[in-house]
């Protein structure tokens, strides 16, 4: 520590009054490796009334020295952490940050003003336009301070407006980020993959990467679900990131959260219906199911073209219907859509939904019958009447009995 901050600290601890309003200005400008001293400096000042030393330090996030900048926002952050008082200005001062060119100080800046959204989320949104600037798809630690903001906002039932600036930003950042297959660095020629500390580091460095991704994905699911008029604004954006990230640990909220839009506003998302087909064939199950499940809530006002879509994709539709109960289904509620508006498609499926029919989950047996229902196939009438015979649930009884009068038309 610096002979003067050591002065700085001792004077404010002793006596407040003697210190200067300007002197922990100086002292950070003068060596701003000392920021965390500064900032204890400031909230020993701010707890005795002195708050005019905060405004000084904040003048100096727009020093011409990225150091001193960092260092600013650095002290800001300890001395908000401590409980000081965070004024607009302080505030604003802090978002223009995030855009800084220079990286310490945008992870400095968005931790300080993560101090006081802890408390109150609801002063994210003074910050919205610039927080794209934490988003950062190069840097790890930075995206994860943005990542940080971004989720104490989402609880905050954020504006429309609001909600499309940020889903743009983090569908742009998943895009972007590196994709690090198997979650190892390929070799560069450096070594990296040849093992020991390089590799060791390569693999948390890809792991962290991954987490990063995949919790981006769910805050991108959850502003859809919160803010379905988002969903029609940012498409384009999630739709490009679904095609271009390979980790299913994304695309699964990211289709998750169409089919939560489409719930409120299925008009929104019904551009998405094409793309949204091919990901029945995903090689990860839970993309495919949550695709089935999102094209099942689409298909309720726009069957025909949900429909038309789906019968492209029936092999694994009918390998869904084996999966996890989720799976099930879904798959057999999107194939009644297909049995109803493309009844030619009908025979290819019947087998593995009359099997359903034996399923343990009651929620699975009733969305079989449904299905069989609009599939009008003879055959399945006589598993038909076992379930709506002797069925244990009576719910799915009186789906399967359903289904037999829509068979016998």
């Amino acid at each position: 520590m610096t002979d003067t901050v050591a002065r700085l600290r001792e004077q404010a601890a002793s006596d407040t009054d003697a210190v200067e309003p300007a002197a922990p200005a100086r002292a950070l400008e003068s060596a701003p490796d000392e920021a965390d001293a500064v900032g204890e400096v400031l909230a020993t000042l701010a707890e005795a009334g002195h708050d005019g030393a905060v405004a000084a330090v904040v003048d100096l996030l727009d020093h011409e020295e990225a150091s001193v900048r960092a260092g600013a926002a650095s002290a800001l952050g300890r001395y908000l952490d401590a409980g000081g008082t965070a004024e607009e200005a302080t505030l604003a001062a802090l978002a223009e940050r995030f855009d800084d060119d220079y990286s310490v100080t945008r992870r400095y800046a968005g931790t300080a003003y993560l101090a006081v959204a802890r408390d109150r989320p609801a002063a994210v949104g003074h910050a919205v336009d610039h927080l794209p600037g934490l988003l950062d798809p190069e840097n790890p630690t930075v995206r994860e301070v943005g990542a940080d903001l971004v989720e104490a906002y989402v609880e905050t039932d954020p504006s429309a407006d609001d909600a499309t600036t940020l889903l743009s930003a983090v569908a742009e950042t998943l895009g972007e980020m590196p994709d690090i297959a198997g979650g190892v660095v390929p070799d560069d020629g450096t070594g990296v993959s040849s093992g020991g500390p390089a590799h060791d580091q390569a693999e948390q460095y890809a792991g962290r990467s991954q987490r990063q991704r995949n919790r981006l994905g769910m805050l991108a699911g959850d502003l859809l679900a919160a803010r379905p008029a988002a969903a029609a604004d940012s498409l384009g954006s999630v739709l490009a990131t679904l095609d271009t990230v390979e980790a299913g640990g994304v695309r699964a909220p990211l289709v998750e959260g169409l089919g939560r839009a489409a719930e409120t506003d299925p008009e929104g998302v019904a551009p998405a219906i094409e793309t949204l087909g091919r990901f029945l064939d995903d090689d990860d199950p839970a993309v495919a199911a949550r695709t089935a499940w999102t094209l099942g809530i689409l298909a309720e006002t726009h069957g025909p073209r949900v429909a038309d879509d789906a019968t492209d994709h029936l092999e694994s539709l009918e390998a869904l219907l084996s999966g996890e109960e989720f799976a099930r289904v879904a798959s057999a509620g999107l194939l009644a859509y297909v049995c109803e508006h493309r009844p030619e498609a009908a025979e290819a499926v019947t087998g593995g939904l009359v099997d359903l029919l034996a399923d343990d989950a009651p929620r699975a047996r009733a969305a079989a019958a449904h299905a069989l229902g609009y599939a009008g196939a003879d055959n399945a009438r006589p598993a038909l009447r076992a379930v709506a015979d002797d069925d244990p649930d009576e719910d799915v009884r009186a789906v399967a009995a359903a289904a037999i009068e829509r068979i016998d038309g």
